[in-house]
């Protein structure tokens, strides 16, 4: 099988991505594409574009007259995002659940799979890009255009909010992991009703940890 090429503009995209990540580029640092196409080796025009990108998933922020700025992390925003995930995603957990497919089955094994084997080999970004696809093969699974509609929305709203959440190995290990494996082996098993309660366990988890990042760095509420 051949081996995708990566275009200049993701390879930007990912490399920037991940010092915003790692805080090797700092809340609220400016970050010239003239810079970063001389860091990168990457020409301005796809710097450019991935930078729009960031701003688009809420890494970056675009600063008329001023520039792109990394982003500040707004946890209410994460919250009021993971309520409405907490309903819909429940929702189409249960549909998948019923509607499921072997295919589909099989796509959500392997993408958990290899989520697990990239986060123990500590290519944490590559493990992330495959709990999104996770979550998304449940959405899909739903067969609710509607939900896969307005899902599609909220996940694009959840770039950094993920990376957040699964910064913590320890947690990743302890809490993310398990919370996945229980929601697959529901939806496996045609549990409806287990595939909704583990999902909804899982975003409330999910929250808690979001409130308690927002205590500890002494954010208001």
């Amino acid at each position: 099988m051949p081996r995708k090429t990566i275009t200049k503009q993701q390879l930007a995209y990912e490399k920037i991505k991940e010092a915003i990540i790692t805080e090797k580029y700092k809340t609220n640092q400016l970050l010239s594409s003239r810079e970063l196409s001389e860091k990168l080796g990457i020409s301005r025009t796809p710097v450019t574009e991935a930078l729009r990108r960031l701003a688009y998933e809420g890494f970056v922020d675009a600063v008329p007259d001023k520039g792109m700025f990394v982003s500040e992390i707004h946890i209410e925003d994460y919250l009021e995002i993971y309520e409405i995930r907490l309903g819909l995603e429940g929702i189409a957990a249960r549909l998948c659940a019923k509607r499921k497919t072997d295919e589909l089955i099989k796509k959500m094994d392997s993408a958990l799979s290899t989520y697990e084997k990239e986060y123990r080999k500590g290519n944490y970004l590559k493990a992330i890009h495959k709990d999104n696809e996770f979550h998304s093969l449940i959405i899909s699974g739903s067969n609710n255009s509607r939900i896969k509609k307005y899902m599609k929305i909220i996940m694009e709203q959840c770039g950094r909010a993920v990376t957040l959440s699964a910064s913590d190995p320890e947690r990743m290990e302890n809490e993310l992991i398990p919370a996945h494996r229980k929601i697959y082996e529901a939806i496996a098993a045609g549990n409806s009703e287990g595939a909704e309660a583990a999902i909804r366990q899982h975003i409330l988890d999910v929250m808690d940890f979001f409130t308690r990042y927002q205590i500890k760095h002494r954010y208001s509420l």
